[in-house]
């Protein structure tokens, strides 16, 4: 059941697209069906309420490193402005292993083709891409993408922040809250299997009602599950049935409350106190593994 579940979620939040390859490509073919020996790769997210995220990628051979830059965010009368000032910043090392597996989802992908939209807005979120790839170059924008009109940039993002949120585990909260500005929802991840601990974050709507059902009936109802609310924005009532009809699966659910309006939220769609803990670690102790 938890592989069953693993797929499932993996393919809600993943979606693999190939390109095919044009003969007045060929010169890319080459890097792009190719792991390549140095890679350097910087991405600026720049979103208009959350605090600005850089992530910076780094291959020398078989080794390197993942750096998560996070910055202050303020505003201006009717902008938002980017802060230069460092909120906090994280540094990972990285194997061959973990760069096998970021090229392996990036699939048949080239960074060297990716170009700038033209499309530009107040609200949303602007995403700067550099790379340098072996000794070829390459800097594309955009706004806001949607998935189906971004195949590329989608690519790399799926690469990209199943590295950070296997890595970056300080920096959850910040990735988290980009990826909500992207084509992402509903907004689930497996964490962990043993015990079973499932995120939900961002902001759930009528849209999500099929997924939900689907995610509430496949919960294995012969273990206990670990949900963990702590970046969860919010829902419409009409959701409030999915979180919580079986009798037999409220025996089984712990949630993991950040502050009270989760709290609230979880008290209104029928989830008692005693179901409830603060942190992943009282709920873990409370599973018994």
């Amino acid at each position: 059941m938890k592989t069953i579940l693993t797929v499932i979620l993996f393919s809600i939040t993943l979606t693999c697209c190939k390109n095919e390859i044009t003969s007045e490509h060929q010169k890319v073919q080459k890097i792009k069906t190719k792991e390549p020996t140095n890679f350097n790769l910087e991405v600026q997210f720049l979103p208009a309420f959350s605090n600005p995220v850089k992530l910076k990628l780094v291959k020398e051979i078989d080794s390197g490193y993942l750096e998560c830059t996070v910055n202050e965010l303020h505003f201006t009368r009717y902008t938002v402005s980017t802060s230069r000032k460092i909120k906090s910043i994280s540094k990972i090392n990285l194997s061959k292993t973990d760069f096998e597996r970021f090229f392996k989802i990036l699939d048949t992908t080239s960074l060297l083709e990716l170009r700038d939209d033209s499309i530009y807005g107040r609200d949303g979120i602007s995403i700067i891409v550099d790379i340098l790839q072996d000794s070829l170059k390459n800097k594309a924008q955009i706004w806001s993408p949607e998935r189906e009109n971004a195949t590329n940039f989608y690519n790399l993002l799926d690469a990209l922040f199943d590295l950070a949120n296997r890595k970056l585990i300080f920096q959850e909260k910040h990735i988290e809250d980009i990826q909500i500005y992207l084509s992402y929802s509903p907004w689930m991840k497996v964490k962990c299997t043993a015990p079973l601990i499932i995120k939900m974050f961002g902001s759930y709507s009528v849209d999500d009602t099929c997924t939900l059902r689907t995610f509430f009936d496949l919960l294995p109802k012969n273990q206990r599950v670990i949900i963990d609310m702590t970046n969860f924005h919010g829902m419409g009532t009409v959701l409030d049935f999915y979180f919580h009809d079986s009798e037999d699966l409220r025996e089984k659910l712990i949630w993991v409350t950040g502050n009270n309006k989760q709290k609230e939220y979880l008290l209104r769609i029928g989830c008692t106190e005693d179901k409830m803990v603060q942190d992943i670690k009282t709920a873990i102790e409370r599973v018994g593994i």
